[in-house]
């Protein structure tokens, strides 16, 4: 099983689970991201 959307997982071409426990998806899928964003010197709202 997936643990992201549908469609968004299509898009993705995720063909495998991204993480063992759904709400690590957000919990450290977006802090990472924000993370690598602010490496490369982005700014998010």
């Amino acid at each position: 099983m997936n643990h992201v959307d549908v469609d968004f997982a299509g898009e993705l071409a995720a063909w495998r689970p991204v993480a063992d426990n759904p709400d690590d998806v957000i919990g450290v899928g977006l802090p990472f991201l924000r993370e690598e964003a602010r490496k490369a010197g982005l700014t998010l709202g």
